[in-house]
């Protein structure tokens, strides 16, 4: 249940991430934890894949498995200042400063999701909705990870002081399974966060859009 929510410790009490965006750049740029997992998982996608990062923070050491595959690479987070930490630490990627559940990157299909960190965050019903989407974002044969504890259980992130929950493995499990992207793999990492990786299966029911269809400015750029 470590999700890796408390490098450093003297964790600040705060009601979102934007208002700890500048404790945690500087708290978390040492962790290492999940960075060679995420760069594993890597290693099945297709040529030119093209891969979301959501909740993206300010570009982890995992994030960084993912540029070093050289794959196309598009992030999103609600925080102003992670956003801006990502894009500059890694400026060949597509990064939008948007709430994660509203997002119209969701519009588009990629070959690969990362969602680290996150689902947890949102209640129950939000979890259901997001992954909805990101499996709907999937293309046929895409791959989704997500970290959520293996186990039901309720508690306070460490670093928002927000109240986190999981559903647990079974039930996340037999939810994706109906949204056809089936859990194929499960895995801990050395900081005891728990992974769920998924494959789409069914093809997609909403009309997709290319990559290519977006413009720069929906990321900020000119």
């Amino acid at each position: 249940m470590n999700q890796d929510q408390n490098p450093g410790g003297g964790v600040p009490k705060s009601s979102g991430w934007e208002s700890v965006a500048g404790w945690f750049i500087q708290h978390s740029a040492g962790s290492t934890v999940g960075a060679r997992f995420v760069e594993l998982w890597t290693q099945e996608f297709p040529p030119g894949a093209s891969v979301l990062d959501v909740g993206c923070g300010a570009g982890s050491p995992r994030s960084e498995a993912l540029m070093r595959k050289g794959v196309q690479v598009y992030a999103v987070d609600a925080s102003p200042t992670l956003a801006a930490a990502y894009k500059n630490r890694f400026p060949d990627a597509q990064v939008a400063c948007e709430v994660v559940e509203e997002s119209p990157l969701f519009g588009i299909r990629f070959d690969a999701i990362l969602a680290w960190g996150l689902v947890f965050l949102l209640p129950p019903d939000e979890q259901r909705r997001l992954l909805g989407r990101l499996v709907a974002a999937l293309k046929p044969g895409g791959r989704l990870l997500f970290t959520a504890p293996k186990q039901n259980c309720t508690w306070n992130d460490a670093t928002t002081g927000q109240p986190s929950v999981s559903m647990g493995s079974e039930s996340y499990k037999a939810l994706l399974s109906s949204l056809g992207a089936p859990v194929v793999f499960e895995h801990e990492d050395e900081g005891q966060n728990h992974y769920h990786g998924a494959r789409k299966v069914q093809a997609p029911d909403l009309p997709t859009r290319s990559n290519k269809s977006l413009h720069p400015t929906a990321f900020g750029g000119g």
